[in-house]
């Protein structure tokens, strides 16, 4: 362009140009489904919101070639298209050899696609499987452990229930034993063996037996 003095007869033979920036990303796919046109195939396969939009947009646009035979020699650009998402996918690399009609490098890159999804379910269902037995294994430790504190909280108590009857059991024979000596003075030996031997409902019963028995015989026999 020349530089032209403000009021110069020459400003109408000026190029005027314009130029028009489209956002493709600020399309919603849904609103571009709508539209039956190459530019809103175009996009969605310029920007395809995941694998499975890429493979819809691939098979709307071999039914939009089809339904307008007379539509603009572009199929060789689109395939170019498509390959280039391919590419960038990780599904072409330079030694395949690839099919020269946009139609079946479409259903080439549907077969593709397929495969990208099974490849990513089977990924996310190991992930869940190993999530799932983590927390299993999670859940069986704290069952356990839970379990074993339960148990020695028992086995806590139980001791020392018994150690508590093991005391009034003691108890109960060394006044049984004092008040047999204060009443018949040396016990033979087996009468302590017969007393620490004993359980806790005989020491009572002996116990009341002391009150009018008049021998050692008779605090066992319950006869007077």
């Amino acid at each position: 362009m020349i530089r032209l003095p403000e009021h110069s007869t020459l400003w109408k033979y000026q190029p005027q140009l314009r130029y028009h920036v489209v956002d493709e990303g600020r399309f919603p796919e849904e609103a571009l489904k709508k539209r039956d046109s190459l530019m809103a195939i175009f996009m969605r396969m310029e920007c395809p919101a995941d694998i499975q939009s890429l493979t819809a947009a691939c098979e709307d646009l071999v039914t939009w070639f089809a339904t307008h035979p007379d539509g603009p020699p572009l199929k060789g650009l689109f395939r170019e298209l498509i390959i280039t998402n391919l590419e960038r996918l990780g599904k072409v690399d330079s030694t395949r050899i690839l099919p020269e009609e946009l139609e079946e490098v479409v259903a080439m890159c549907s077969y593709d696609i397929r495969d990208l999804i099974k490849d990513h379910v089977d990924k996310v269902t190991a992930g869940i499987a190993e999530d799932m037995a983590a927390n299993m294994k999670r859940q069986v430790a704290e069952d356990v452990k839970r379990q074993v504190a339960d148990i020695a909280a028992d086995m806590k108590r139980q001791a020392a229930a018994d150690m508590e009857r093991q005391g009034e059991l003691k108890g109960k024979i060394q006044i049984l034993l004092k008040m047999m000596q204060r009443r018949f003075g040396t016990l033979p030996d087996w009468v302590d063996q017969k007393i620490t031997q004993a359980d806790s409902a005989s020491l009572d019963e002996w116990g009341l037996n002391m009150m009018d028995a008049q021998s050692l015989d008779t605090v066992f026999s319950g006869h007077s």
